[in-house]
């Protein structure tokens, strides 16, 4: 199924890119793979995620690591 999908791109970008503009058709391409990957991530992810953020002090220097655990809405 995947191979079928990145096979497909290229010919669905180019008519896009032709049909909306080449900026305006990779913007809507990459919101649209994002999109797909958050579902994924979603559903089908481990449930951990590490953010690297500032730790709220205003130091710049020591990024802290904070982590995020997801429920999981199905089995797999």
């Amino acid at each position: 199924m995947g191979g079928l999908l990145v096979g497909s791109q290229s010919s669905v970008n180019a008519s896009l890119g032709r049909r909306i503009g080449t900026i305006e058709g990779a913007l809507i391409s990459f919101l649209t793979g994002t999109g797909l990957l958050a579902i994924l991530v979603l559903f089908f992810g481990q449930g951990n995620l590490y953010i690297r953020g500032m730790s709220g002090r205003g130091s710049s220097s020591s990024p802290e690591k904070r982590h995020v655990k997801m429920r999981h809405l199905g089995k797999v």
